[in-house]
């Protein structure tokens, strides 16, 4: 075992709460659409706001589901030229797939600060890792790294 993630179940948390205001958003505002309109000043006014409540509802759930298969949880060495990397899956089927051991080369660090005017500073340093297609792995360095 080279790496482990224990995120798993805080990343299905937080994928339960973004379906859950998904579906708030969606029913508060489609259970009701005239009632929804009557809201607003005009019908225009009452279309933008409900595409912002729309996109602004559902960023989070598009992370989540961007973020599935693509974040790490384990890398297991195969042998010297191969490792298995198992990624976190948001419907639970963790997927395990065989990658060449070069791809730990393709890693790019990213210090993961967010300091902005007015709220708390975040640390969470990640790298990614980019296999031969192209496709990004997320491998988070508050993992548990082993020396063997």
């Amino acid at each position: 075992m080279l790496y482990q993630n224990k995120r798993a179940v805080t990343l299905h948390l937080v994928s339960l709460l973004t379906l859950t205001l998904s579906v708030f958003v969606f029913y508060m505002i489609f259970s009701d659409l005239d009632d929804f309109f009557i809201e607003y000043s005009s019908k225009a006014s009452g279309i933008g706001w409900m595409i912002f409540f729309l996109v602004a509802g559902n960023c989070m759930m598009a992370c989540m589901l961007w973020m599935s298969g693509r974040y790490i949880l384990r890398i297991e060495r195969i042998d010297e030229k191969n490792i298995l990397i198992k990624t976190w899956s948001i419907i639970g089927f963790h997927k395990t797939r065989k990658y060449p051991a070069t791809v730990l080369n393709t890693s790019v660090f990213n210090k993961g600060v967010s300091n902005y005017l007015g709220a708390p500073v975040v640390v969470a340093p990640y790298s990614v890792l980019k296999t031969s297609t192209g496709k990004k792995l997320i491998l988070d360095e508050q993992g548990i790294f082993y020396t063997n």
